[in-house]
């Protein structure tokens, strides 16, 4: 089948589009491989259904507004971090069909819960996957692309697992349906999204019985805390939690949230209590208290994704995690600094070590030599699965309760006297520093030399391969740690392998101290829209060629 594919600017070419076997369907449309005239990139189409209208006008707002990090560089080549409109497919007697996008390697994406389900894990066969450092990348480079969203106007809505895509090793990620987001088009036109998913409704949203189309940021930082908080806890949801006692309508997560029975805060809930899998006692404070103001209280006073990529980036770049003293060569013991190891914990657990979820306590730090005995870990629940809350009364007095009630006191004392013995003991020495990690993807390989020259002046040698090339260059700015070195780096890989991770750094060092400079900007875009030329644009791009209004400064430039 031969489509045209024509943007806002005209007719790109000709698009073949082979129908004999689908990448993908959905309710409204099937997707295919397709190849446009003159381009060696693959391309998918979708196309929508006969009884189906493709939303042309929405397509367009896309076109007009797409996000600054469109792609990425992975060896390379160039690959899509969302499958965003290149264009409308239109049929030679008019029709618009569907859309263009890029395509995405299916052999090595995969869905996002396949990186903390048991189960799809164990299919990838690649047991590296399971380092903490490689779940905090994927996290972070998550939450940048939903943070680029957001600087745009747009909204995600449906954000799930199974809309969002993970390339092994690189831990690219790419978003999915992106013609199902809420669209801000650049004439303040809304155009909504359709579908919300359960599991990932925000409390706000049932209690008031919201639709989709009324959903905007709040909805997407909600969805984007679950998924965070499922993919460090091994797919436990938030809310997913034992009920004291019994609770009309709140058998789901959804319901659970709608009631506010948050089980994993810093202070423990009357009403509900961690499962005993869950990791979120053996995750760092400042964690736990972001997850707090994503799940209690107001939806206002939620995190922004750009929030969540801030502080996952610096638990990266300042080596917050440690290997286990236990089993220091696997990776999958890889914990939290000072915390104590969840593969440890795990295995514990099925030793009978633990024998009740961890209660919520205050801050403190656990040694990450304090672990459990080690065994077989066992699986977590199936991601979307149902889970059906098991009530559960107090315990009645026994036992337990005439030791905590008669032996507590005297085991005080002991622990008091033992304080005091100890006293005038020299103190032990101190423990040897916990062995370095392997530095999590994308990683600087080679390493820099003692003293890097800047970013722009790096050199290659004639051993280097191209990806090596940009590495060097990009471990020299960060070394430098200035905007220069990051804007230099930027200039010579656009679509680099770390120029999502350079932007963020543009942006976070830009928020200390320049608001002048965007007002500067702010004021030559207003002058730029006064004007209305294409000149005026264009001399625009060339003062801000990296501003996040650049892709609609092109399209109104007719570049």
């Amino acid at each position: 089948m031969n489509l045209i594919a024509r943007t806002l600017s005209g007719d790109l070419g000709t698009v073949t589009v082979d129908t004999r076997k689908p990448l993908g369907r959905g309710a409204t449309a099937l997707v295919y491989p397709a190849r446009l005239a003159g381009s060696a990139r693959p391309f998918a189409a979708k196309l929508y259904h006969p009884d189906r209208r493709l939303n042309a006008e929405k397509i367009r707002a896309m076109l007009a507004n797409p996000p600054s990090n469109l792609d990425t560089d992975v060896a390379g080549m160039s690959y899509p971090q969302l499958a965003w409109p290149v264009a409308i497919l239109v049929e030679t007697g008019g029709r618009n069909a569907g859309y263009l996008m890029p395509a995405l390697d299916l052999s090595g994406a995969h869905t996002l819960d396949t990186f903390y389900d048991q189960i799809l894990f164990r299919k990838l066969n690649s047991p590296s996957e399971a380092a903490l450092s490689y779940k905090l990348e994927i996290a972070r480079n998550l939450c940048l692309l939903v943070a680029d969203l957001h600087q745009h106007g747009h909204c995600f809505i449906d954000m799930k697992p199974q809309n969002i895509r993970v390339l092994l090793g690189s831990h690219v990620v790419t978003l999915l349906d992106c013609d199902g987001f809420s669209i801000a088009g650049v004439d303040g036109q809304r155009y909504p999204a359709e579908l919300v998913s359960t599991d990932y409704i925000a409390p706000e949203v049932l209690r008031a019985k919201l639709a989709p189309p009324q959903l905007g940021e709040e909805q997407d930082r909600y969805a984007l805390a679950v998924i965070l908080f499922q993919l460090l806890n091994r797919g436990t949801h938030p809310f997913q939690g034992i009920l004291r006692n019994d609770r009309p309508g709140s058998n789901t997560n959804d319901e659970k949230a709608a009631q506010g029975l948050y089980p994993h805060g810093f202070a423990s809930h009357p009403d509900i209590t961690p499962r005993q899998q869950s990791l979120h006692h053996l995750w760092p404070d400042g964690l736990r208290l972001q997850f707090d103001r994503a799940f209690v209280g107001q939806p206002k006073d939620r995190p922004a994704a750009q929030d969540w990529a801030r502080l996952l980036d610096d638990m990266l770049r300042n080596k917050a995690l440690t290997r286990c003293e236990a089993h220091p060569a696997d990776v999958a013991h890889i914990h939290f600094a000072e915390k104590g190891c969840p593969a440890c914990y795990l295995q514990g657990l099925t030793r009978g070590s633990p024998t009740q979820a961890p209660a919520a306590r205050p801050a403190q730090r656990v040694s990450p030599k304090t672990t459990q005995p080690t065994g077989a870990a066992p699986s977590a629940p199936a991601p979307g699965a149902r889970t059906t809350s098991v009530t559960q009364t107090g315990p009645e007095p026994g036992f337990g309760f005439v030791f905590k009630t008669v032996f507590g006191p005297i085991a005080v004392m002991i622990v008091v006297l033992m304080i005091t013995f100890n006293a005038n003991k020299p103190p032990a020495p101190p423990l040897a520093p916990p062995q370095s990690l392997p530095a999590p993807l994308p990683a600087p390989a080679p390493e820099p030399s003692p003293n890097p020259k800047p970013a722009a002046n790096a050199k290659p040698s004639a051993t280097q391969s191209p990806e090596q090339v940009e590495a060097r260059v990009w471990a020299a700015a960060e070394k430098a740690g200035r905007r220069a070195d990051f804007q230099r780096y930027l200039d010579r890989y656009p679509n680099g392998r770390y120029a999502t991770l350079a932007r963020h750094r543009l942006t976070s060092a830009a928020e200390e101290g320049a608001a002048s400079t965007q007002d500067k900007e702010a004021a030559a875009w207003e002058a730029a829209q006064r004007d209305g030329s294409p000149a005026a644009y264009a001399q625009f791009l060339r003062s801000y060629p990296n501003s996040a209004l650049a892709p609609l400064a092109r399209v109104r430039a007719g570049r």
